[in-house]
Order: C-alpha cells, then structure tokens, then sequence
C-alpha cells in the first residue's frame, strides 16, 4: 500500500520578510526558529506526527534547517527494521532508476548513515520552483559542512543547477519541467515501503506541481494517493485528508481552497531561454501570494 504523505512547509525564512530575492540560499529567521518549534509540538500532539518512518526533505537551507529543528525528535526517535526496508528497496530502484529526474533517493549508504534513526532523506526534486538566489540551494559541499549529520551522496549532483541547458534540465524554472518534477518526485515515494512518509519543501512546488494548496510557514497536510484519478488519467495525484483540508492545515494557519498554476507562476515558454539572458523574464521570487505574518 502507498504510504501516507505528511506535507511540510519551511517555517519562515529571510526572504520571505523582506523580500529580497538575492539572498542565496535563505536561511531561516528567528520566528522561522521559533516556528519549528511550534511545528514540532503541533506535531507531536497529532496521530500522523508519530507515525513517521522516514523525512525527504528539500536540500536548501530552510528546509534542512526546519527538518533539523522542527522534526528532531522524530529523527532522534529511529524506526526498528528500517534499514533492513530501504537496503531491498534500493537493490530493486537501482535496477530500474536510471533517468537523471528520477535521481535515486535511497541509496544504500545514505540508508546505512541513518538506519538507527529515522532516515532523513534529503533531495533535488523536493527544492523550490524559480531560479532566483533565494530559490536556488548552496553547492553540496557546503551543505554537507553545515548539516554533516545528513548525507548528501544521493541528491543529484547537477543540484543546485537551475539554468544551464533548459530544454533537458529537470530543475529549470519552466512550467514543463516544474510538472514533471511534481510527478516525478511523487512517483519515487509512491513505491516506498513506508506507511508514512514526512516531506518538507517549499510553497510553491507543493501548491503549483504536488498538492494544488497553499501551505503557510511550518505549516502541514496530510494527503493520501488518488487512485481513481491515477487511474482514470495516468500520473500520480493525491487527495487531502479531511483533518486538514477543513481547517487549513494542521496548525490552522493555511488559506483554505483549491489553488493551481496562475497566470504569472512560471516564464513564458516561448523563446524563455533567449529572454532569460536579455533580461525580459519578470523577476519572480518564490512562487507564492503568502505573505507572512511577523
């Protein structure tokens, strides 16, 4: 059976207050801190908060550092046999997963790191839509020297590339590309052997090509598969539980409603690459309407 998803977003960030989309890699605030901490209790007063087996997670700073901070009794609180699940399912995806979209997130070292906690899986294709430098991840030296707890050797090594060869890259920020990275992300943890997965990611990637709903900071979903849907129209697609979809989220803090794509999310497609470098893209900051409260 596919496991449950738990949709996290990163608590607040730099950019998210003062809107300066040039900070590289934005790293948590203060609040954002503070947020992970309500995260955790919201968390770990809730039935699916404890029924975590393993956390993917974004491999940018926000969303590494609200794995770490937020969820850090999960990972501390490690799930028996675990390593035992993901070493078989690695032998099998290795066998299978070859395209560079579909990087292997569980390969048997990174299991073996982590499998006397609750392995924390970090990954490119949970990493957020534009390619402005709040958007875009630090080289993954650098992450491996600030989070050496986590090991880095299964994100795909083209991270934190989002610009070179646009046509073929699966991280461009394209509306094409941004989908079929949606589908490809939820397709690496529909076969998981877990009963419930944690993601944390950003409010863009999740609302324009995962979950079509807006995700305030530190905020968090629960969603089951749509097989109907899956199998009427191909593809994987998920259904929110009833616990959060009527009361925006898991801490209450999130828009209720369904929000797809928008006009204005993603570039024009049309000759994007030659505009990009004459400097006629509109500048977009992360693919969000929030804006948070401070």
């Amino acid at each position: 059976m596919a496991p449950t998803l738990l949709l996290i977003r990163h608590a607040q960030a730099e950019h998210n207050v003062s809107s300066n989309w040039s900070i590289r890699d934005a790293p948590l605030t203060a609040l954002g801190k503070q947020q992970c901490s309500e995260l955790q209790e919201s968390l770990k007063n809730s039935d699916i908060g404890n029924q975590v087996e393993c956390i993917v997670v974004s491999a940018q700073r926000r969303t590494l550092q609200t794995a770490t901070i937020g969820l850090d009794w999960l990972i501390k609180k490690g799930v028996p046999g675990m390593y035992i699940f993901a070493q078989r399912l690695a032998q099998k995806m290795r066998r299978v997963t070859k395209e560079r979209r579909c990087f292997n997130l569980t390969t048997t070292k990174s299991c073996k790191a982590n499998h006397l906690t609750t392995p924390v899986i970090p990954s490119a294709l949970w990493q957020e839509n534009a390619d402005k430098p709040c958007d875009t991840g630090s080289p993954l030296e650098i992450n491996s020297s600030e989070f050496p707890q986590y090991d880095f050797s299964s994100v795909d090594p083209s991270f934190p590339d989002k610009t070179s060869n646009l046509a073929v890259n699966p991280y461009a920020f394209t509306r094409r590309a941004i989908l079929a990275r949606g589908q490809s992300a939820l397709k690496e943890l529909y076969s998981r052997p877990e009963k419930v997965i944690a993601v944390v990611s950003h409010s863009g990637f999740l609302r324009t090509a995962v979950a079509n709903r807006m995700f305030f900071n530190a905020d968090w979903r629960i969603f089951e598969w749509d097989e109907e849907r899956m199998e009427r129209e191909g593809g994987f697609w998920l259904r929110e539980s009833e616990e959060t979809e009527k009361t925006g989220g898991g801490m209450g803090r999130s828009e209720v409603g369904v929000f797809g794509v928008e006009e204005g999310d993603f570039p024009e497609e049309v000759e994007e690459e030659q505009a990009k470098y004459e400097g006629k893209v509109e500048e977009l900051g992360e693919v969000s309407r929030e804006k948070p409260t401070v």
